[in-house]
């Protein structure tokens, strides 16, 4: 079930977001066909690029996984959250770290995007809400 959630969650905004995302119109890549030499030269994806975009992912991935650790061991350390019994156990934490990649993910794909529409904007906004509300449900 977890492998449903991650596919859903993580991909189903990515697809939407290079299907809709257009830096140019159907009729000016036609007439301009020297718009795609930069794929054949691999100038926006080669070994540089692929590494590049691999150490700004593990930088993100362990920022997030700290922040989430530290913060949940500090809300801890406040009485009044203490006096529930509960403390912040590895499924917690792995929740949270998952929200915030969710969140993340959905953040950086308007900030990356060329094209912001109604459709794109709907399905972003409820990539996230929906992953609270079926965290919520499954919680």
């Amino acid at each position: 079930m977890n492998q449903v959630f991650n596919l859903v969650f993580t991909s189903i905004p990515i697809f939407l977001y290079a299907v809709q995302d257009c830096e140019f119109s159907k009729e000016q890549l036609i007439k301009n066909p020297v718009l795609f030499k930069d794929g054949p030269e691999e100038a926006h994806y080669n070994n540089s690029v692929f590494r590049k975009w691999m150490i700004y992912t593990l930088l993100h991935s362990i920022a997030f996984l700290a922040i989430c650790f530290v913060g949940m061991d500090a809300t801890f350390d406040i009485p009044i959250l203490e006096a529930g019994g509960k403390t912040a156990d590895l499924w917690l934490i792995g929740s949270l770290v998952y929200a915030v990649v969710v969140c993340h993910v959905n953040n950086k794909l308007l900030q990356d995007s060329n094209t912001i529409n109604a459709l794109v904007l709907f399905f972003n906004i409820m990539s996230s809400v929906s992953f609270f509300l079926v965290f919520y449900v499954v919680d």
